[in-house]
């Protein structure tokens, strides 16, 4: 006699919370006008880990899926000198608007 052997798989969905946040904010000059296309460096302070991303038209940046921790932000462009703002770090995910003047 033989055997038959039926293996049932189940497929289990797994949901769970996210602790992220993002940073964004508006890059303006001495005279408070915009920059545009200006470099933006999100720095995590602890490990040092950076990101990048260009101003938009408007002198907006924004990062996405940002870990709570403390940051430095930094923007050069040609008509700035190194501006930066601080954000505190905590617990909870950055949901921050950060103004960057030079």
């Amino acid at each position: 006699m033989s055997r038959l052997v039926l293996f049932l798989g189940c497929i289990f969905t797994l949901h769970s919370q996210t602790f992220q946040g993002g940073v964004r904010g508006i890059v303006t000059d001495h005279s408070g006008a915009v920059v545009a296309d200006a470099i933006v460096t999100l720095v995590n302070e602890a490990t040092t880990e950076h990101r990048q991303t260009l101003t938009n038209p408007a002198g907006e940046y924004t990062f996405t899926a940002v870990l709570p921790a403390t940051y430095r932000v930094r923007a050069q462009a040609p008509s700035l000198c190194a501006g930066h703002a601080q954000q505190l770090g905590g617990a909870s995910p950055p949901a921050n608007l950060m103004e960057v003047k030079a």
